[in-house]
């Protein structure tokens, strides 16, 4: 992950983060549910 990538709000530069993290947790939880399934 590049840190030259445009922030969706520059009110909030920690929004990013939780937006990533969610993301990142339901793919984690998909993929999990795939191969165990």
């Amino acid at each position: 992950m590049s840190e030259e990538a445009e922030p969706l709000s520059d009110d909030a530069p920690g929004q990013g983060l939780y937006i990533f993290a969610y993301l990142f947790s339901m793919a984690a939880l998909a993929v999990t549910m795939f191969l165990y399934t």
